[in-house]
């Protein structure tokens, strides 16, 4: 009982600046505890939200700066009240606050307790000081932390707005499913239904809150406005009424862009005009083409589930344990948002369970396959399954690590690299290590950390080869990758260059594949002698059997 006490006056005693009382500055000793202290005479502004709903994206957004850049949010897990402050001294008085749910509460199901947690959670951090909070949406859909933080807010007579965030994504999504360009009607048909499904949700749950007004908006286009760019301007709704009310004005930024376009290490931006379509992963080496002969690969078994058509077919498989990224990479390489309808990672994962994804696009949509693959539950159901696939037909198997591989991670790779499948190792989220770094480290992340994260992490690689593989010592490769560049890559954004470091030389080995299909199709009969030995050219071509 004495620890509970001695607990909450420590939660209770929240530090307060004040100016004008706080003469020997005893709120700033309080930083020990990991509280840093609110400042009373000025402007602050919380932004509020579970996981991931994009509270980090959103200071950014409004402080004119990426996730590349000092200083900026989301570079390291928030768990604890933080503030951030503007680059530009004129917009100083104005302080942006990003509060995290505590993650005590996600185990809570009582909605009574829940309530009563937040309601302390207000007390102890202050929140009567801020002049507007935001609670973040990021999936349209109000869950109990949303409705039981707003609740407590609202009845405190604090000013508070909803904001349903990444609306870019979901304006996407529905141009895809209705076949429609990005204008004005679509923008009101899709605002129409979100706010029919949220108010139907406030009716269920939470009817106190009908009246709180609740705002469509996107970082990238806050983001844009502020910093004088066009690039996803279409995608706007209610930025700027959310920009009345945090006080910034279109434009505010245009110097601080001006000056990182200028820094040689520093992400830079799209410039304005129409986005390029890259076309990388075409250049890798996939294309469309007719009348193949599929009696080169001598793989004709119905019972096969890839599709093997001469250079018309290219299969990439991705496996790896759970939490390595495998769903992440596949919707990036495709250019998919995680919340597709066609994404990767929408359903459970299940073990020993094989996924396959297609393009959705005209170029790659019957070429390329990518499959999603899991491990079993033992080790020695590795064999059969390995042999149910026939991973020897793909074009090459993808193995996602996180930091150093594991014992399943080897087991697979041996098994099939003596199948005679093609193996390759991709360290995936390098982008979250090298903020994580970056943070450590307190530098930017530039081509120094780079390097020397990329020299630590080969070594650790090959030492655990040597250890526990040597037979793949030198015979499979390393590929440093993160989600965030291949998607960048595929849509021809610049944003994430500044964590770019192996996805080029990924798309060169793809490139291998294609000059290798080449010289099987090419005239000169020296590359082919010997390909035909063991088919009888007076029969036919067995047909295809259609798997799709």
């Amino acid at each position: 009982m004495r620890l509970l006490n001695a607990c909450k006056s420590i939660l209770d005693d929240y530090p307060v600046y004040n100016p004008i009382e706080d003469f020997k500055f005893d709120s700033g000793k309080s930083f020990q505890r990991g509280c840093f202290p609110i400042d009373s005479s000025k402007i602050n502004i919380g932004i509020a939200g579970r996981g991931c709903s994009g509270k980090s994206a959103l200071i950014n957004a409004f402080r004119g700066l990426s996730f590349g850049d000092l200083y900026a949010a989301g570079r390291y897990p928030c768990e604890k009240m933080e503030p951030f402050t503007f680059v530009e001294e004129e917009l100083r008085e104005t302080i942006l606050w990003e509060i995290p749910y505590p993650r005590t509460f996600t185990n809570v199901a009582d909605i009574y307790d829940r309530s009563m947690g937040f309601d302390r959670y207000y007390d102890a951090h202050k929140l009567h000081l801020f002049e507007l909070i935001f609670v973040l949406i990021s999936d349209g859909n109000l869950h109990d932390d949303d409705i039981a933080f707003s609740k407590v807010v609202h009845s405190r007579r604090t000013p508070l707005i909803l904001l349903s965030t990444k609306t870019d994504n979901d304006l996407d999504a529905e141009s895809r499913e209705t076949n429609q360009e990005i204008n004005e009607r679509l923008k009101e048909i899709y605002v129409e239904r979100a706010r029919n499904v949220f108010a139907k949700i406030l009716h269920q749950k939470a009817q106190v809150l009908a009246d709180v007004e609740m705002l469509y908006v996107s970082a990238p286009v806050i983001k844009d406005q502020l910093n004088g760019n066009t690039s996803y301007l279409h995608y706007k709704i209610d930025e700027d009424r959310l920009l009345e009310l945090v006080g910034l004005k279109p434009g505010c930024h245009y110097a601080l862009e001006n000056s990182h376009r200028k820094q040689p290490v520093s992400g830079r931006r799209l410039h304005d005009g129409a986005q390029f379509r890259s076309t990388i992963l075409a250049d890798a080496g996939f294309e469309i083409s007719y009348a193949t002969d599929d009696r080169v690969f001598g793989n004709c078994d119905p019972r096969c589930t890839v599709r093997r058509a001469g250079k018309t077919a290219f299969n990439y498989g991705f496996v790896g344990g759970a939490g390595t990224g495998k769903s992440a990479l596949i919707n990036a390489i495709r250019g998919m948002s995680n919340r597709h309808p066609l994404a990767a990672g929408r359903s459970r994962a299940k073990p020993a369970l094989c996924e396959r994804f297609e393009f959705d696009d005209d170029l790659l949509a019957y070429t390329v396959t990518l499959w999603e693959m899991h491990y079993p539950k033992k080790i020695s159901a590795f064999f059969e399954y390995i042999d149910q696939y026939q991973l020897a037909n793909f074009t090459a198997v993808f193995i996602l690590i996180n930091g150093v591989p594991s014992d399943e991670d080897l087991a697979f790779a041996k098994i099939a690299f003596r199948r005679n499948a093609t193996i390759v190792f991709l360290l995936s989220k390098c982008d979250k290590i090298l903020m994580a770094r970056s943070r450590s480290d307190e530098i930017p992340v530039c081509d120094l950390l780079k390097q020397r994260f990329v020299d630590k992490g080969i070594v650790r690689f090959d030492r655990a080869l040597a250890s526990n593989a040597p037979e793949l010592c030198g015979r499979v490769h390393l590929f440093f990758v993160s989600a965030r560049v291949f998607k960048a890559l595929r849509l021809g954004e610049g944003d994430a260059s500044i964590f770019l470091l192996h996805e080029r030389a990924v798309f060169d080995f793809l490139k291998q594949k294609r000059m290798i299909a080449e010289m099987l199709e090419s005239p000169n009969d020296e590359l082919k002698e010997g390909l035909y030995a063991n088919v009888n050219e007076d029969t036919p071509p067995s047909p295809i059997p259609n798997l799709v």
